[in-house]
């Protein structure tokens, strides 16, 4: 691994909580590639195409009810590695 220089890691993608997210539509507003859209229906929630996905993090920056999430880590947790 440390003789190539490089390691290939797994793309980081948003995805988003349905049971927090709120409908709000700021996060298919700031996204830049157009990957956030919100579903149809009675209880509208944020859906992310991953195959758009840049995994920028601006929407989850965005997201007011903190259902938006970046790499499989919560806020809390990386709040705790950051708290050690």
């Amino acid at each position: 691994m440390l003789s190539a220089g490089f390691v290939l890691t797994p793309a980081q993608i948003a995805s988003s909580d349905l049971e927090q997210c709120i409908g709000c539509g700021i996060c298919e507003s700031v996204c830049p590639q157009g990957a956030v859209k919100l579903s149809t229906g009675e209880s509208p929630h944020s859906v992310v195409d991953a195959n758009s996905c840049r995994g920028c993090g601006i929407c989850v920056a965005e997201c007011p009810s903190g259902a938006m999430s970046l790499g499989g880590f919560s806020d809390e947790e990386i709040l705790a590695e950051v708290m050690v």
